[in-house]
């Protein structure tokens, strides 16, 4: 079964949001390998890496993000949305930011590596880098989908 009718069979039933947990399960049950999300690869165009949302309802937002090597994603959050993602192929640097006196300032960095999972809540301020020479690719949902997110400079 292709990527996409496993979100559809896993999630087009959802009736609320889904807490971390769930959402880490989900993708757990997935069962994801690389070669299930080679062809939603994107290449980046107006951003630093590629994004590409592969399903989507009312409850859940799935996305392939690949960022190639030496790149970082902006610093950013998720507006009101709870994060789960697993680092499919890769290795990737999740630092989180703080913001003291109105000025942003990393308070930790995580690395997250193949097979993994990292998290993001509401309120989380962070960027990811992939500080390899290959490419690092992840499988992220949301929950609700991402609407009212910012980018920091």
């Amino acid at each position: 079964m292709c990527i996409k009718a496993k979100l559809a069979s896993a999630f087009d039933s959802a009736a609320e949001r889904l807490g971390n947990r769930e959402l880490e399960e989900s993708i757990k049950s997935l069962e994801v390998t690389c070669e299930d999300i080679e062809s939603y690869i994107k290449e980046p165009e107006h951003l630093p890496y590629g994004r590409n949302c592969i399903y989507k309802n009312e409850f859940i937002e799935a996305v392939i993000i690949h960022i190639p090597a030496d790149r970082e994603t902006f610093v950013h959050d998720h507006g009101d949305s709870i994060g789960c993602g697993m680092v499919v192929e890769g290795e990737l640097t999740n630092v989180l930011y703080g913001d003291s006196e109105g000025l942003l300032q990393q308070v930790s960095q995580d690395i997250i590596k193949s097979g993994d999972f990292f998290h993001s809540w509401p309120g989380d301020i962070h960027s990811m880098k992939n500080e390899l020479p290959g490419r690092t690719l992840t499988l992220n949902l949301y929950s609700p989908p991402l609407t009212h997110y910012k980018t920091f400079k």
